[in-house]
């Protein structure tokens, strides 16, 4: 998933969520990551592609693995 601003045709950088096992757990797992998305951009953080797990004691993902780096 990723998030973009409104108007712009230019896809911004994906995350990749494993380990959400519900339905439910699909729905907070988005809306956190769009959440947090969102709070990057708007703060100059640059949002880097990582494969990400859902943890739904903490409520939030966790990075996994950086996507598109080797080593």
């Amino acid at each position: 998933m990723s998030v973009r601003p409104k108007g712009s045709d230019k896809f911004g950088t994906r995350c990749e969520i494993k380990n959400v096992n519900s339905f439910r757990f699909v729905q907070r797992a988005i809306e956190y990551e769009v959440a947090e998305q969102i709070s990057k951009i708007s703060s100059g953080i640059p949002v880097r592609q990582f494969t990400k797990q859902w943890n739904e004691p903490a409520g939030k993902t966790i990075d996994m693995r950086r996507k598109g780096q080797r080593g």
